[in-house]
């Protein structure tokens, strides 16, 4: 599949861990995380106005968007580690196709489908990893000024690091590793939460900024 998309010009951005807390992965009915490549020509800038239309049953999660500032290889390396090795933080929204075309969601479709990776909205500016926990900032999304849903970062494998460390195993395994400018999506603590109609989403985390995007019908 990523041939594919490459083929016809898209460009790999780096990757989401998906399914990395308890609550999606009971959205979903699966019992462990999994990762996909995403790619920068589904990006969106912050205050993006999007079409319902072009998604699967649309659907959102606020994200923390990891740059990556130095070339990661190998598995188990420590945590402190891995924040020295991140550039910056950004708040996103992720966009997905929330659809199974073959009956109950499985790890198969989930991970053929990009982890229903349909894109992401991300915030212009971002704050420098020290200065953030990553582990306890609350993360939290709102529709038309609405909370629609909110929880600790800590929900994401015990804190987005974790999910980056599961990441690298991972690519580890395949023989590979994370690139200098990799972007690097680590999960979200909440479910999903489904978008039918016009409306306005917006993502906010706790220490970092918030960002929004504007959908029609």
């Amino acid at each position: 599949m990523c041939a594919l998309r490459r083929a016809r010009g898209e460009t790999p951005a780096g990757y989401k861990v998906g399914c990395t807390s308890p609550a999606i992965r009971d959205q979903l009915g699966l019992s462990e995380p999994i990762f996909a490549p995403i790619f920068s020509s589904r990006f969106h800038p912050d205050g993006a106005t999007l079409s319902v239309a072009d998604f699967a049953s649309c659907a959102v999660e606020p994200e923390l968007v990891l740059t990556i500032g130095q070339d990661l290889e190998g598995a188990e390396r420590p945590v402190t580690r891995l924040r020295e090795a991140i550039r910056d933080v950004r708040v996103g929204i992720e966009l997905h196709h929330f659809r199974s075309w073959a009956g109950a969601m499985s790890a198969q479709e989930l991970i053929c489908s990009g982890g229903m990776h349909a894109g992401l909205v991300v915030g212009a500016e971002g704050v420098p990893a020290e200065t953030l926990g990553l582990d306890t900032e609350r993360m939290s999304l709102s529709v038309d000024g609405e909370e629609a849903e909110s929880a600790s970062a800590a929900e994401i494998m015990g804190g987005p690091l974790q999910s980056v460390a599961w990441l690298l195993e991972a690519l580890s395994s395949e023989g590979r590793g994370l690139a200098a400018g990799s972007v690097v999506i680590p999960g979200a603590p909440v479910p999903l939460v489904p978008i039918d109609g016009p409306g306005r989403v917006e993502a906010n985390i706790a220490g970092v900024r918030r960002v929004s995007a504007s959908f029609v019908s």
